[in-house]
């Protein structure tokens, strides 16, 4: 199961429901945070796992993924008064 969280909902909304997905027999949930630009995979009784960029390893389903961080959320180019392009620093 993969939830997404958004700016309406908190994390504990999402892992409460992750803990009713175990309950009806889900085996792992990923929890994608993309204003931190991460991946958590909870899978249940074990610590959740933060994965940002390199391998994603679920040892639930053994699924591997590769994850890749992007700067999106930090620098984005904006075009000035002046018409010309220079890169804007953003808090995410």
């Amino acid at each position: 199961m993969i939830e997404i969280l958004s700016a309406g909902q908190t994390l504990e909304d999402l892992i409460a429901k992750a803990d009713a997905y175990f309950e009806g027999g889900v085996q792992s949930c990923w929890i994608v945070q993309p204003v931190l630009e991460t991946i958590a995979v909870l899978v249940p009784g074990e610590k959740p796992t933060i994965h940002g960029t390199g391998e994603l390893n679920d040892p639930a389903t053994a699924i591997t993924v590769k994850v890749r961080l992007t700067a999106r959320g930090l620098l984005r180019p904006r075009l000035d008064t002046t018409g010309t392009s220079r890169i804007s620093s953003r808090i995410a």
